[in-house]
């Protein structure tokens, strides 16, 4: 295993253009994608979580996403039923890949500023940035070298291999801009986007290490440019429909996912929903656009706290595996409902 681990280590250190996850539900977590969406909610205050378990049909340690983020809104003139207002928020995200136990880690606080263009239609231009610390991290003691070998039963020696260091941090700067009007409390219409990994970080571990040459020119992480679409549409009194669509291009990878949830109202007096929806989502790594996967969501929200639970079903061979998939859990919390007349993009 251990020639494994030099090969992989050279692979990710000469291609840097690896993707950032991409949850499917992405509506659910929106400060990950856009951090201009930060304090963009009714409440005072949002705390959400995703979860998400990949290839685990086909992988003894599957790759598995953990993200948390909390935000909270800012208000300017506390007193006025619309007007300007910022926000701030603070997120946390791990990717887990079971080969080598290779880690990557990220904190970044994001700040964005909410400008009111119109009371009339509740229509908000913001803008938001990010500034993140990022840590890429990988364990050498679960592999074993030829020269660590004994001779008779086991691999105890130390070995002579020439390793990098195994972890390593780096800044990481974005921004993003968002567009939403609400002239009613179930109808709206958003539109953003975000411009991420503004200094293209080098992501090699063989960054700082003089003892072995690795070409560097390929070895930082592609920007990456995601643009977003929603709107909340009133069906009946009961019934909500929630079309997104969002965009994702980074180095030569590229991939668009759109589809809609219904929101149903269980009971007409009281703040209680299920959600039905279905998606899909189209790749390109080289020239041409392909279906990769379908998928299918189920929520349920109450008084501000939002349960979600979708499962992907792979639509062409992904690691060998075709019709199988990938689960995602989310969950969030929106808290002190204080003005619900403020912008609101239920994403």
């Amino acid at each position: 295993r251990g020639i494994f681990l030099i090969i992989f280590l050279i692979l990710i250190s000469i291609r840097g253009s690896a993707q950032d996850t991409q949850y499917s539900q992405f509506y659910a977590y929106p400060v990950y994608m856009n951090a201009a969406l930060s304090g963009s909610h009714s409440g005072t205050y949002r705390v959400s979580s995703a979860y998400r378990s990949q290839w685990a049909q086909s992988l003894d340690r599957p790759f598995t996403s953990f993200s948390m983020a909390g935000d909270f809104k800012i208000e300017t003139a506390p007193n006025k039923k619309s007007s300007d207002f910022a926000g701030a928020g603070l997120i946390f995200s791990s990717d887990q890949i079971g080969v080598f136990n290779y880690d990557v880690y990220q904190i970044a606080l994001m700040g964005a500023y909410h400008k009111l263009l119109s009371a009339r239609s509740n229509t908000y231009l913001s803008a938001g940035i990010h500034f993140g610390l990022g840590q890429r991290s990988i364990n050498y003691n679960s592999v074993s070298f030829e020269d660590q070998f004994n001779g008779q039963d086991g691999y105890t020696f130390a070995t002579q291999e020439l390793l990098p260091a195994n972890n390593f941090a780096h800044p990481d700067l974005g921004f993003g801009l968002n567009f939403s009007t609400t002239p009613s409390k179930n109808l709206g219409v958003y539109i953003g986007g975000s411009y991420y990994h503004l200094n293209e970080p080098n992501i090699s571990f063989y960054a700082k290490d003089v003892d072995v040459e690795v070409p560097q020119e390929n070895a930082r992480l592609n920007r990456r440019l995601t643009v977003h679409a929603a709107a909340s549409i009133p069906i009946t009194d009961l019934i909500t429909v929630l079309p997104r669509a969002i965009y994702n291009g980074q180095g030569q990878h590229t991939s668009v996912t759109f589809g809609a949830n219904l929101r149903l109202q269980l009971v007409e007096a009281e703040a209680s929903f299920f959600h039905l929806g279905t998606w899909a989502r189209s790749t390109k790594s080289l020239s041409v656009f392909q279906p990769t996967d379908a998928t299918l969501y189920a929520g349920f929200e109450v008084r501000g706290l939002m349960l979600g639970l979708s499962y992907d079903i792979y639509l062409r061979e992904i690691a060998g595996q075709v019709g199988t998939g990938t689960f995602e859990f989310t969950i969030s919390f929106t808290g002190s409902h204080e003005n619900s007349a403020q912008i609101c993009p239920s994403f």
